[in-house]
């Protein structure tokens, strides 16, 4: 294309062209200077045809070097591609593999569910009977619930009665509890009053009491409140050789035993009646002796 555009600019300029108003053309300036204008047209053609085969090489040479890049680039992408190949095929043989794999568990996969269904088939029986089982269990268990709200409700009432005697076996224990008190001391009171009929029971009232002249010419040994019927048993021994004893009672309308005298220095008498009241007992000697010790024990037997 360029080079058809110099031709054309050079087939322009050996036309005769106007240049203002003096009319000469490119021609007579040629003419003028002495060259040909064979020669003129030989010069153009054969620039022309340089610049033609400069054009050419230069993009053959352009090409050249595209299509050699190209080939580059398309070997490296063959290489790529022949890579890339290799790798699918290997990944192609691996799947082949898992493919026969998978359909062997396939296989395997349709033999279960075949048995599968031949089981459920005559197990279909079985779930009848179980469910007729269900059933009667269904109706035992309604029953026993029944049952079991009957038996709740006659425990409520029992123990209802249990609380209640429970109540009244407290009552009853307390009860027991105050008789076996009474009893015990009705059975106490029984003992010492057995004690008393019999007149078991005793207590020293004067325990070895020293009587002398110093206390005047008689003195009193011991006195206490007798709350029962008894007797007093006086023991002891004395130097007078006049002494004599008295035992007084309170009791209205009692009379006391007189004075007891005629004892030697060992001296004891028992069996000396008392009766509930105060009771006193006196040591006295007769005549003028100055120097005389007694030592008396009383015991009240009751």
């Amino acid at each position: 294309m360029t080079y058809l555009l110099c031709l054309d600019s050079a087939i322009m300029a050996l036309k005769p062209v106007k240049t203002g108003e003096e009319g000469f053309v490119i021609m007579q300036e040629v003419k003028t200077h002495g060259i040909s204008r064979a020669f003129l047209v030989t010069i153009i053609i054969l620039i022309i045809m340089a610049g033609v085969f400069i054009y050419y090489y230069v993009t053959a040479s352009g090409e050249i070097s595209r299509d050699n890049s190209l080939i580059l680039t398309l070997s490296s992408e063959k290489q790529s591609l022949q890579t890339q190949l290799s790798s699918a095929n290997s990944q192609i043989s691996t799947l082949q593999s898992q493919i026969s794999s998978l359909q062997n568990d396939i296989s395997s996969y349709k033999s279960q569910v075949v048995s599968l269904k031949s089981q459920l088939l005559s197990g279909g029986s079985d779930i009848s009977n179980l469910q007729a089982q269900i059933s009667s269990l269904s109706s035992d268990k309604q029953s026993l619930q029944t049952q079991l709200s009957s038996a709740n409700l006659q425990i409520s009432t029992l123990q209802s009665q249990v609380s209640s005697l429970s109540s009244d076996k407290q009552s009853l224990q307390s009860q027991l509890s105050s008789a076996n008190s009474q009893i015990s001391s009705l059975q106490s009171q029984n003992t010492n009053l057995q004690s008393i009929v019999s007149l078991s029971q005793s207590s020293i009232k004067a325990n070895s009491v020293t009587i002398t002249p110093t206390d005047g010419p008689y003195s009193r040994v011991v006195s206490f409140l007798a709350d029962y019927a008894g007797y007093l048993y006086i023991s002891g021994t004395t130097t007078a050789t006049n002494g004599w004893l008295q035992v007084t009672d309170s009791y209205p309308g009692f009379i006391s035993a007189g004075k007891l005298t005629g004892f030697d220095t060992t001296f004891s008498y028992s069996g000396i009646p008392v009766l509930p009241g105060t009771i006193n007992v006196y040591f006295g000697n007769f005549g003028s002796q100055s120097d005389w010790t007694t030592t008396i024990t009383v015991t009240y037997y009751y």
